[in-house]
């Protein structure tokens, strides 16, 4: 058993390394996003993709250790809670358990600050895309919709302006 809890604590240290990359490449991106650099966008997406991948093998590994774990202390490995593991490491175990504590915690505080760079970098993706919208309704003018009031096909060409904002700028 000790050795499962070793290597189930290697396999979580090494998570934690590519979680960390990932908020890395997220802090990076917003940085990317904000200065509106798209093909080193492109590039760090590709890393971000590659290390995502890495740490798909890695969850997948050290879920197959976690129902090992499971089965050696005869009980289902959706029981087999973070809490309950260092429970009950504590008591067959306990020369590991201040370790797998801090790294289940260290996992715990990345996923969340992961979450919040996501959400923030989807909010400035979102931003920017309503200023290239803005943009361009601004230089070519508004588009008209599928539809009239009516209900019938609206043609683009009689709701265009004739006249564009450089036009009359010019």
């Amino acid at each position: 058993m000790e050795r499962i809890i070793e290597e189930y604590i290697q396999t979580l240290i090494k998570e934690n390394d590519l979680l960390d990359k990932l908020l890395e490449l997220g802090e990076e991106k917003k940085q990317i996003i904000i200065l509106g650099k798209i093909q080193e966008l492109d590039k760090l997406i590709q890393k971000e993709s590659i290390t995502a991948s890495n740490l798909e093998r890695t969850e997948n590994a050290r879920f197959k250790l976690h129902v090992q774990i499971a089965q050696r202390w005869e009980m289902p490995a959706e029981e087999l809670t973070a809490g309950t593991l260092i429970e009950k490491s504590q008591a067959s175990q306990p020369l590991f358990t201040d370790q797998l504590k801090q790294e289940i915690e260290h996992m715990g505080t990345t996923i969340n600050r992961l979450r919040e760079i996501n959400r923030e970098n989807n909010e400035l993706i979102g931003m920017s895309l309503e200023y290239i919208d803005n943009m361009q309704s601004i230089l070519i003018g508004d588009l008209a919709g599928t539809y009239s009031e009516k209900g019938t096909q609206a043609s683009e060409n009689n709701s265009r302006p004739a006249f564009k904002i450089l036009d009359k700028k010019a």
